[in-house]
Parts: structure tokens; C-alpha cells; sequence
């Protein structure tokens, strides 16, 4: 069957899989769940955000995000909630239109690219545990970009793809969630994964 004709769930921490009873949308590439209620979950699919306040069960659409029309496959990447407010939502775009802000549940979405190049792809979009206002985003090979201002601005990272010879890399950035200030970037290597390497912050 078509596992993309319909969105799963788990309740056993990802050993069995079940369809959920009112699928979000036909295709939906991400998803968001409020951690501080984790009955409240966010979709993307295309330019509109559908949203759940009962854990999936039906979900309705919550917003848009003020980009025109798309071509080809351009869609949400990555939305994040503010562990520290939760009616602070981020959302990425993943051909154009960059990174957006809602500050009311995802209801309105106003762009929030200070500082980011004017075309690029956001491949994803992570906030740091320990200091939700810290932002992270990569762009492939435009590499890693930081806001540590709730988006309010952006500046580029000290890391990017190496240059010389085609590449293979990872999308997300990821945080040691027990002792703040450790951070992995998404790994790269030659294609067939030759060589491959795992940069790591620990400042």
C-alpha cells in the first residue's frame, strides 16, 4: 500500500504503527506535537499548516503561510514549537519563501528572514532545548544558519559543505538534550557514504 496516502501513529514508542482515523492531508511532510500539550499537533502540507487538539484524531486548517503559489515540490520543511511559549510556532520552506513566525497558535504567519539569502531551501529547522529564542536552520549547501533572537534575524554559521566533489549529507541539526551547549551539525560525505563525518559544537 501507499504509506503516503495517509499519516500513522504510534502509542508504543514507535514499535507498531496505526493510520490515523482522518488523515491531515494527502501528502503532508512534517509534523510538530506542543510539548507542553502533547494533544496539540501541527502538519504541513504544501503552504498550509492543519492543526489537532486532540492528538490526531481530526485536524483542521489552522493557517497558511504568505508565500505565492509554489512551483514544482516546494513545501513546508520543518515546523517547531517554543518549548517556552507555546502559541510560538516556526515554519520552513523547502525550495522558497524561507522560514515564518506565528505567535497565535499558528493562526497568522508573518516571514521572518532577516539576514538570509533571498532564494535558498531550508531543509530543516530546530530549536536549542536549553534556550528556545536559538534557532537553527541548514540549507544544504548553503550551510548552517543561526537566530538567537526568535528569528528575528539570522546570521551564517562557521560550517558549511567542503568544497571540491559531490556530496552526500545529512538535514538536521540535534542537541544533547542532557547537557546544554552540545550540538551535532548534519553529517557529510562522498556519495556511498565514504568517509563520512559528524561535526560537533561543544561551545
Amino acid at each position: 500500500s501507499d504509506v503516503c496516502s495517509s499519516d500513522l501513529y504510534s502509542t508504543d514508542a514507535g514499535l507498531t504503527w496505526k493510520p490515523l482515523a482522518s488523515p491531515a492531508s494527502p501528502n503532508p511532510l512534517t509534523f510538530a506535537i506542543d510539548p507542553t500539550n502533547t494533544a496539540v499537533l501541527y502538519a504541513g502540507s504544501n503552504t498550509a499548516i492543519l492543526k489537532s487538539a486532540n492528538g490526531g484524531k481530526t485536524f483542521s486548517t489552522n493557517g497558511s503561510l504568505p508565500v505565492a503559489a509554489a512551483p514544482g515540490s516546494n513545501s513546508i520543511s520543518a515546523i517547531v514549537v517554543d518549548p517556552s511559549a507555546p502559541q510560538t510556532v516556526y515554519a520552513a520552506m523547502s525550495e522558497q519563501g524561507g522560514v515564518f513566525k506565528s505567535t497565535d497558535g499558528g493562526a497568522t504567519w508573518a516571514a521572518a528572514n532577516s539576514g538570509l539569502p533571498t532564494y535558498f531551501a531550508v531543509y530543516s529547522l530546530t530549536v536549542d532545548p536549553f534556550h528556545p529564542q536559538s534557532l537553527w536552520i541548514w540549507t544544504g549547501n548553503d550551510g548552517g544558519w543561526i537566530s538567537t533572537n526568535g528569528a528575528k534575524s539570522w546570521a551564517k554559521l562557521p560550517i558549511s559543505l567542503p568544497a571540491g566533489g559531490p556530496q552526500q549529507y545529512g538535514f538536521q541539526f540535534a542537541f544533547d538534550r542532557a547537557k546544554p551547549g552540545i550540538v551535532y551539525a548534519p553529517w557529510y560525505s562522498s556519495y556511498g557514504g565514504i568517509n563520512p563525518v559528524l561535526p560537533k559544537s561543544t561551545d
